[in-house]
């Protein structure tokens, strides 16, 4: 009495209301095939989501009560065994409880990603009660480059420390 949704083939966008069990109490796998995205527009009701698959599953409905009305938001928590799990809606992973944890599992071949993307709320203008103090994003080694730029700067192309400019 559980559910699936497989995409080898495309990059469709789900558009009906997904309902895995007759209750929708059921665990929800998606498995998603390399070099593909599955972009959900609807809602989800399940018991537990899981993702696996090297491909990308995309939320882009607010999943919480507050859209979908009270206790129909989604509560079971977030599985991801494999490739990318993308958000760009604001509570795209549903209610802030307990029971809706993110577990990134990571295998010896595959290093899953949460990427939290909310697409058209510039500096949080369109959304009630959030301001946004700086936007970052996360690039492994970035922190590297950035003291190497710096002490570029600071030391020169060949390591020379730069004095100030002396007058003839």
């Amino acid at each position: 009495s559980m559910g699936g949704l497989i995409v080898s083939g495309g990059n469709p966008t789900i558009n009906p209301n997904l309902k895995f069990g007759l209750a929708g109490n059921q665990e929800a796998n998606f498995y998603i095939e390399s070099g593909r995205t599955a972009t959900v527009t609807s809602d989800i009701t399940a018991g537990s989501i899981t993702k696996f698959g090297n491909g990308v599953l995309q939320i882009n409905k607010d999943q919480r009560d507050a859209a979908r009305g009270p206790g129909a938001g989604y509560s079971g928590g977030w599985v991801i065994n494999e490739g990318q799990l993308t958000v760009t809606a604001l509570g795209g992973l549903g209610n802030a409880v307990a029971s809706n944890t993110i577990t990134l599992t990571r295998s010896t071949v595959s290093v899953p990603v949460l990427r939290l993307q909310l697409v058209g709320h510039e500096r949080g203008a369109d959304i009630p009660g959030v301001q946004f103090k700086r936007s970052r994003t996360y690039e492994p080694g970035r922190r590297d480059r950035e003291k190497d730029n710096k002490n570029k700067k600071k030391y020169g192309k060949k390591g020379f420390k730069r004095g100030p400019k002396h007058r003839r």
